[in-house]
């Protein structure tokens, strides 16, 4: 069936193979008489719960599975050699249709019994008059459930391998994150599926480039898409001893770089002015801005504080970053503690004037995750009234460059802005003291006398 899940006039936007009970969506959908021989179990449909409320996720979930299930039934027809999920789901149900479990075949050994039924069914599958069952002739979900009973570790779908990932190098990376390298899953399925992970190959990530490509996004937007799922790859090989190359590693994204546009830093005139209108408007916004400016922080560092991660009473008043469940950190580095001064000493202090406990900027929090494009959005829009063709991140760009005419170490420019620094040595004690950072932050500060704050 369809639900519509638009309607405009004379337009209808339907999605189908869905339905609505008792508040969550469902998928049905008609099996084929001609491949139904291969659902075991099952009459005539496959029903199964969705588990979202959201018709929109319905739709993307139902549609994925149809295109699984089209696939799988082709394949079944011209006599292909493809595991989708379908295969494994199908060849579980025919384990469960004659009463035994994947990896029993142990058990049925120490009793010195066979499956009899089961093993009767294979041969018959495989056209084995001689008594025998020959493997390479099973249907692929026979062949499945032959090797699953037979102990056979099932490779993991990609699916999976991003599950297993994430509970093991990523257990509390940023609801950003989670979206974004789902996004990038969802974009490697429409052109390969989801397959078991040794059966990627390179055409099936040349495909995933192509597309993205073809999406409009820059080169480098294409890579940083990438670098969400080669990992997860490299991981799943890893953890299941798969002896296969990673074919998502070293990819050729043909003139990466050459479309980036260079972010320009501000000038000392242009932060000046910025001051001075945040001053004038003197909101939550501009107090975000205003710390952006003087402390270098990135934008995500800055909205996800708590109030108790800014220290204005400090003998040299600072703020801490540090990783939280809102939003984690971008590496090891970026945990620090930065100075406040000038503009940003400002904020802070007109921050805590009105915010009392919790989050910094709780406008820009919502269901357990920062806002952080829309912030963006509208940051950057208030700062085009001032200053066009310039954003948040030219604050970064602006602050390396502001420490580096001061003549500021590196190895302090980078410890103040989260920066990795290159070699051992930058491991080993615990760093520039307060102190020391505050006195190469005045340096730079942003100076009320050259603003208009009167």
């Amino acid at each position: 069936m369809a639900i519509s899940l638009l309607d405009h006039g004379a337009f209808v936007l339907e999605a189908k193979y869905i339905e609505l009970r008792r508040g969550t969506y469902y998928f049905r959908r008609r099996i084929p008489l001609d491949v139904r021989r291969h659902y075991p179990g099952k009459k005539d449909v496959e029903f199964f719960s969705l588990k979202t409320k959201d018709p929109q996720i319905a739709a993307k979930k139902a549609h994925q599975k149809a295109l699984e299930q089209d696939a799988l039934w082709e394949a079944w027809r011209t006599g292909q050699d493809v595991q989708p999920k379908d295969v494994r789901r199908a060849a579980l149900a025919i384990l469960d249709a004659f009463e035994i479990r994947p990896n029993q075949y142990k058990d049925f050994q120490a009793e010195d019994i066979e499956p009899d039924r089961f093993l009767d069914e294979l041969r018959h599958q495989s056209g084995g008059v001689d008594g025998q069952i020959h493997k390479d002739q099973l249907p692929p979900e026979y062949r499945e459930a032959a090797e699953l009973f037979y102990g056979k570790a099932p490779v993991p779908y990609f699916s999976e391998a991003v599950d297993l990932y994430v509970k093991m190098k990523a257990p509390n990376e940023s609801p950003k994150n989670k979206k974004d390298r789902q996004r990038v899953v969802d974009e490697l399925f429409s052109v390969a599926g989801d397959l078991p992970v040794d059966q990627y190959s390179r055409k099936h990530a040349n495909d995933l480039v192509a597309r993205l490509m073809a999406s409009g996004i820059k080169t480098t937007s294409v890579k940083r898409k990438i670098n969400f799922i080669a990992p997860v790859m490299s991981n799943a090989l890893r953890e299941h001893e798969i002896n296969k190359v990673n074919v998502f590693s070293g990819l050729n994204i043909t003139g990466l770089g050459e479309d980036k546009q260079e972010r320009k830093p501000f000038t000392t005139r242009e932060l000046d002015r910025l001051a001075t209108f945040y001053h004038r408007k003197d909101d939550d916004l501009r107090w975000c801005i205003a710390m952006l400016q003087d402390t270098g922080a990135r934008l995500s560092e800055i909205l996800g504080l708590q109030v108790n991660d800014i220290c204005i009473l400090a003998d040299i008043p600072h703020i801490n970053i540090q990783p939280n469940e809102l939003r984690p950190l971008k590496n090891k580095q970026s945990q620090r503690t930065v100075p406040l001064v000038g503009v940003a000493l400002w904020g802070a202090q007109r921050l805590i004037d009105t915010t009392k406990v919790g989050w910094a900027f709780p406008r820009y929090v919502a269901n357990d995750a920062l806002k952080s494009t829309h912030a963006s959005n509208t940051i950057n829009k208030s700062i085009r009234t001032e200053v066009p063709d310039k954003s948040a991140h030219s604050f970064r760009h602006a602050f390396r460059d502001r420490l580096r005419n001061a003549e500021c170490p590196k190895d302090l420019t980078d410890a103040l802005g989260g920066w990795s620094s290159p070699g051992v040595g930058s491991t080993y004690g615990e760093g520039y003291s307060l102190k020391v950072k505050a006195k190469w932050m005045n340096r730079i500060a942003t100076s009320p006398e050259n603003c208009d704050f009167n």
